[in-house]
């Protein structure tokens, strides 16, 4: 889901959804993250720290890594991503 646009940085917001699986630590973006350091990762409504707990991938673009720090996910465990694009 593409949100409204921010007048101070320009950039949309992108939205991904995604419904783990058991340890699955690779999701595919539906876009490319402009500024990866500034996304915003939830599971289950617990925001996640950008290179504690997740990363992104340049090569190739657009991947969502879980680093399996904290916790593994669980089947079910809801994902979300927000992004500038």
């Amino acid at each position: 889901m593409l949100l409204a646009a921010t007048a101070s940085s320009g950039l949309a917001v992108q939205r991904d959804d995604f419904v783990a699986t058991d340890g699955q630590t690779l999701f595919l973006l539906s876009l490319v993250p402009s500024q990866p350091a500034t996304a915003l990762v939830f599971v289950n409504g617990v925001l996640q720290l950008f290179t504690v707990d997740y990363t992104f991938s340049s090569d190739p673009a657009g991947r969502l890594n879980w680093l399996n720090t904290d916790f593994t996910l669980q089947a079910g465990d809801i994902v979300t991503a927000y992004y500038g694009v």
